[in-house]
């Protein structure tokens, strides 16, 4: 699929910037919550008024791609889930650029992606992913979800300010806040078995779309579609062209 060219679909929600640390019983609880994602291991990272939990399933570098993941001087902060299949081109570009690697992990293409493209970052990704990234320079939350959603990425936005997860319970935990049931759009999941991003079927969580980036810098919440799928004319497709899509996918794949 092609990327279509990116068309603003932005949002702009007000929260207070004077907001309370997160508590770190409710994000350990939370991050608790999420072990059934990631069985392999638990990391933190606590920065003011930012705190990260990851539940990590290892796949790439198992000894060394333990997350949160930062640069080399700590300014900019990751966690993620998922697979970024062209991480060993973008690793090959990035050096060029002179970015140091300390890892094996694909996780870390997206901490030097960041530093060199900013938020052309998502639109450089050939994988299935969900991502935040914390830049303590700029005091702004970055996070990204795959073209086609095949990975979650759920939030919720209030006065004490954002909480993100894989999951709507994970984040009802970050919040505190007692789950509080959509009864308006039950119909609609109880027909199709599904409802369509940002909508959930809980009060105030939302999920961010496919293809979409989320900014946030404490005060406003922007969600931004860096790309679309535009179809276009119908196009045949032979047996020898389908095999070696196919083949193509699979080695990224493995």
């Amino acid at each position: 699929l092609e990327a279509a060219p990116a068309r603003p679909d932005v949002r702009r929600v007000i929260a207070r910037r004077d907001a309370p640390a997160p508590d770190r019983t409710r994000i350990q609880a939370a991050t608790s919550a999420l072990v059934h994602r990631g069985p392999d291991g638990t990391g933190f990272h606590f920065d003011g008024p930012v705190a990260f939990g990851h539940t990590r399933l290892s796949i790439i570098d198992l000894e060394r791609g333990a997350q949160p993941l930062a640069n080399e001087d700590g300014t900019v902060v990751t966690i993620y889930n998922g697979e970024i299949w062209n991480h060993l081109e973008l690793r090959r570009e990035l050096e060029r650029a002179g970015h140091v690697f300390r890892t094996r992990a694909d996780t870390e293409v997206l901490v030097h992606g960041y530093e060199e493209w900013g938020p052309e970052l998502p639109a450089r990704l050939d994988g299935m992913f969900a991502y935040a990234i914390w830049d303590s320079r700029l005091a702004r939350l970055t996070a990204a979800r795959d073209r086609l959603g095949k990975k979650p990425l759920y939030y919720s936005l209030s006065e004490d300010g954002l909480a993100f997860g894989s999951d709507a319970r994970s984040v009802l935990l970050v919040s505190g806040r007692q789950p509080e049931l959509d009864s308006e759009l039950v119909p609609e999941y109880l027909f199709q078995r599904y409802l369509g991003a940002p909508r959930t079927l809980f009060r105030g969580v939302e999920k961010l779309p496919p293809g979409h980036r989320l900014d946030y810098d404490g005060s406003r919440l922007e969600t931004t579609a860096y790309w679309r799928l535009t179809p276009g004319e119908p196009q045949a497709l032979e047996a020898g062209d389908l095999r070696e899509l196919l083949r193509t996918a699979v080695a990224k794949r493995l």
